[in-house]
């Protein structure tokens, strides 16, 4: 599903705007994660951060499969509460 990834020719503001969007999503899935963990466990072990800083090197080093992981959540995200109506 992701075989093209320009590693060699993205530019570093590629890079960048894609390390922010991952590490924005990384954060919001981690802090999901880490309200289930403060319920189970009494801690979150600090799992929103840790999300964010993986997803947002992710996001670094593939700038072109991050980005079309992201378009593809997101798409199924949104077409999960639409129909859900």
């Amino acid at each position: 599903m992701f075989l093209n990834d320009d590693t060699d020719t993205a530019k570093l503001g590629d890079r960048l705007i894609a390390a922010v969007i991952a590490a924005f999503l990384g954060f919001w899935i981690g802090g999901f994660f880490g309200m289930l963990s403060m319920k189970i466990t009494g801690s979150n072990y600090g799992l929103a951060w840790l999300s964010a800083a993986g997803f947002g090197l992710y996001g670094f080093l593939a700038p072109s499969r991050s980005t079309e992981l992201w378009s593809r959540f997101w798409t199924e995200v949104l077409s999960y509460f639409s129909h859900r109506r």
